[in-house]
């Protein structure tokens, strides 16, 4: 299979993904990019405890061989990318056992792995959903996490962040028993309680929309999904 997008896409989608993926994984699949043709280019990356999946703006030329998923390794892939032209289109040609990387007269070639190694992102039923705005939702985070201990030996409550919401309004609270941020904004949503892990919520904070959009949170009550338009 072959498609084609703009390199500058391609970049910021893979800046994106590269959020949730570790110099030193626990497993060496992690270290990789999962990319998957449907009727869209999706792009996937996890490090088991949080997923990111993009959907990445291009044409999808070319799908005889039957191949719809493959694996790449990220980090060569990304610095194949940072140095082509931004302003130019990038081709990359797919197979099961290699993926190839054109831009006009540069071409680079990577060994693609086993697609069915990669840990696939959990299906979240939509037991509760709200949606707030992005710029909202990320000054909150980014005033409460601060307060969250960031060390691996710390209890778990004190390595989230507890959002509640009720009598319309929603709590951002974080402490880590010596440092308390408590952020309190009005807001007509469902009423909830839960707590999320500071890690993911700083990751999906730094995520480049290009755009000021409503973010829709869904959870089943042990994962939570928060899904931006592209």
């Amino acid at each position: 299979m072959r498609i084609k997008t703009s390199n500058s896409e391609l970049m910021k989608t893979l800046s994106n993904i590269g959020k949730v993926i570790s110099s030193k994984p626990i497993e060496q699949i992690l270290s990789n990019v999962l990319i998957r043709i449907d009727e869209k280019i999706n792009l996937i990356g996890t490090n088991l405890e949080q997923g990111i999946e993009c959907v990445l703006e291009g044409e999808i030329n070319d799908l005889s061989d039957g191949v719809r998923e493959v694996v790449l390794p990220f980090s060569i892939l990304r610095d194949i990318v940072s140095k082509l032209d931004m302003n130019d289109t990038t081709e990359i040609e797919l197979s099961s056992k290699k993926g190839v990387i054109k831009q006009k007269n540069a071409s680079y070639s990577l060994n693609c792995f086993n697609p069915e190694a990669f840990a696939i992102l959990p299906k979240i039923e939509e037991k509760l959903s709200f949606s707030l705005n992005l710029s909202f939702l990320r000054f909150l985070i980014e005033n409460t996490i601060f307060a969250a201990s960031k060390k691996e030996e710390s209890r778990k409550e004190f390595k989230g962040v507890l959002i509640d919401s009720k009598d319309g309004f929603i709590n951002f609270v974080a402490t880590d028993s010596t440092a308390l941020a408590l952020n309190k904004k009005q807001a007509e949503l469902p009423e909830m309680s839960f707590i999320i892990p500071w890690r993911a919520l700083d990751i999906f904070s730094k995520i480049d929309t290009g755009k000021d959009d409503n973010v829709k949170v869904i959870s089943d009550g042990n994962s939570m999904k928060f899904m931006l338009s592209n």
